[in-house]
């Protein structure tokens, strides 16, 4: 992974010479501040210079029953 940006309510990344078929996988922690239910939303991957070029994850659901 070259950097990441928390811009609003996203997390961007930018990762360097991914080739075509390789996979990547990572994971993060982030702290929420109320209980929530919600949906999480679809994931997109896409060539910085060819946007064309691109995938989507759908999300799945997510439940915070507490924040402590």
């Amino acid at each position: 992974m070259k950097r990441h940006e928390v811009s609003g309510r996203k997390v961007i990344f930018y990762i360097e010479d991914l080739a075509p078929n390789e996979r990547i996988a990572f994971s993060f922690k982030a702290r929420a501040l109320y209980p929530v239910r919600a949906q999480a939303v679809a994931s997109q991957a896409y060539a910085y210079y060819r946007p064309d070029w691109k995938g989507e994850s759908l999300g799945g659901a997510l439940v915070v029953a507490d924040t402590r």
